[in-house]
């Protein structure tokens, strides 16, 4: 089965860094919305498991989206950490290149990209093939933050859930 980079999701950019990724095989339209996506309390997800600097308890800001998707976790994972490609289908995104490491996203990598006219340059902190990858960044005005996604298998594909915090 082939799956075109231009039909995956993008999430809200007033909730989510980089949004959720995601194949709309359950849905016609070429990009789904944000209202698409579960909307329930922004309770974070205990199998992530994020850096102490940046957990979600002691974080000003938090947000999480959820999204069931009709492909594999290896489909998904692939284009995952394919970033230079992110672009292609996460309009808010451009200018990315991956600085150590490369040319996909590894354990040890760290990468360049601008979104919502912010540059950031995350490094890997948690590498799960398939499954879990988290990164954390430096933001503008001395802030910092982490993004992290979980990858679970389902009978029709995964279920993804992404966190900022």
């Amino acid at each position: 089965m082939s799956f075109s980079r231009r039909t995956l999701l993008k999430a809200s950019a007033a909730s989510s860094v980089m949004g959720v990724i995601g194949v709309p095989l359950v849905a016609s339209n070429e990009e789904i919305g944000e209202s698409d996506m579960t909307k329930n309390a922004q309770i974070p997800d205990s199998r992530i498991i994020w850096p102490p600097e940046h957990s979600p308890a002691s974080s000003r800001v938090f947000a999480q989206n959820t999204i069931d998707i009709a492909a594999t976790p290896e489909t998904v994972w692939s284009l995952l950490i394919d970033c230079v490609k992110w672009p292609s289908w996460y309009k808010h995104c451009s200018d990315v290149s991956v600085l150590k490491g490369g040319p996909l996203l590894s354990a040890n990598s760290q990468f360049r990209f601008k979104t919502l006219g912010f540059y950031f340059e995350p490094e890997i902190v948690t590498f799960m093939p398939n499954q879990m990858l988290i990164w954390s960044a430096k933001g503008p005005a001395g802030t910092s933050g982490a993004h992290a996604w979980y990858i679970e298998p389902t009978p029709g594909g995964c279920h993804v859930v992404t966190e900022d915090a």
